[in-house]
């Protein structure tokens, strides 16, 4: 049975696909915050829009899906390794313009 969000529920997302320029290691694309409003989760919308963004990535050439996740957010990573990604051993820098 599929939970339907209720009538009034607006189901966002950005679930963007960016490709980068051909690296060393092959052309990749990234995909940046799948949201989803509280209302509607567990619905299926962050399953088809993540399988969306993975089908458009590969019909445009990306040989690499990539994204970032947050360890506190379960549900995320559960619906990730549902559709097919791997953790990889890798290190995040960021450095804050903005002190």
């Amino acid at each position: 049975m599929v939970r339907r969000p209720p009538k009034s529920t607006l189901v966002r997302s950005s679930a963007a696909s960016d490709v980068y320029k051909r690296q060393p290691s092959g052309r990749k694309a990234w995909i940046e915050d799948v949201v989803v409003d509280g209302a509607a989760r567990g619905c299926g919308a962050g399953d088809a829009l993540v399988r969306a963004a993975v089908e458009h990535a590969a019909r445009i050439g990306a040989g690499k899906v990539m994204l970032t996740s947050n360890p506190a957010r379960e549900a995320a990573r559960a619906l990730y390794r549902k559709v097919g990604f791997e953790e990889v051993e890798t290190t995040v820098f960021a450095f804050k313009t903005d002190k």
